[in-house]
């Protein structure tokens, strides 16, 4: 038979227990929460990079074009011009990436 001192301590423990258990599933649902939304953003942002990429490739296409440069004159320039957007591109999502994850850890 239990002893009402020990009944006491019981119920505090089995409270701590519970109290514990439910900080932790709620920070791992916050987690979870919060990591389904940098995946769905980050999906997002990658529809939307693919949908640039063709106007980029036809713009860059319709510029040379207009040069009227010889094939390996057109090469080049398709490289150089593919790795100066590429870099642009590099150093907007680099700052975008600062931004974003300076504002997410406030």
């Amino acid at each position: 038979m239990e002893t009402p001192k020990y009944q006491s301590e019981h119920q505090k423990l089995h409270k701590k227990v519970l109290e514990k258990a439910h900080r932790a599933a709620s920070h791992f649902k916050s987690e979870v929460r919060s990591k389904t939304g940098t995946a769905i953003t980050t999906a997002f942002a990658l529809v939307i990079a693919l949908a640039w990429q063709d106007v980029i490739k036809q713009t860059i296409t319709k510029i040379l074009e207009g040069m009227q440069l010889s094939s390996t004159e057109l090469v080049k320039m398709t490289l150089l011009y593919q790795s100066i957007t590429a870099i642009a591109i590099t150093l907007v999502c680099v700052l975008g990436i600062i931004i974003s994850t300076r504002w997410s850890s406030k």
